[in-house]
């Protein structure tokens, strides 16, 4: 008896509407100049870096970017003079863009207001700073 319980439970549970399989949250894809961040990582930048922000709608954002889109695509690009870079707690040379940038997946991506990061670089932080760390890929 005890065994068929949790079968007769199973089969008495009703099956879900095409509706409910398809509501499920979706979140847009975020890009900052260029570099496609993770949509929860979006919180950790602070907004006085970012000089302007363009929203692109289900049809666009799916001609742009595939199936991928469809919840829509967020495009942030940052204000000039452009922030010190520091990828993996190497800072990269003055002028180096966030698009030009060879990353695996992202472990962690911080923008950080100029008065935060001028404590934390000295002058080369007087524009703000992006700290960027990658995932270690895993060994076998």
């Amino acid at each position: 008896m005890k065994v068929l319980l949790p079968v007769l439970f199973l089969l008495c549970l009703p099956a879900k509407t095409a509706a409910q399989q398809q509501h499920t949250i979706q979140t847009p894809i975020i890009i900052i100049d260029g570099l496609e961040i993770p949509y929860d990582m979006l919180t950790r930048f602070d907004a006085s870096l970012i000089e302007r922000m363009d929203a692109l709608t289900k049809d666009n954002a799916t001609y742009e970017y595939g199936d991928r889109g469809t919840a829509g695509v967020i495009k942030l690009t940052l204000k000039e003079p452009y922030p010190l870079v520091t990828l993996n707690g190497t800072e990269l040379p003055e002028g180096s863009r966030l698009k030009d940038l060879k990353t695996g997946p992202l472990l962690s991506i911080t923008g950080l207001k100029p008065e935060d990061a001028r404590a934390r670089f000295g002058e080369k932080g007087a524009n703000g700073a992006i700290i960027i760390f990658e995932k270690i890929p895993e060994t076998e």
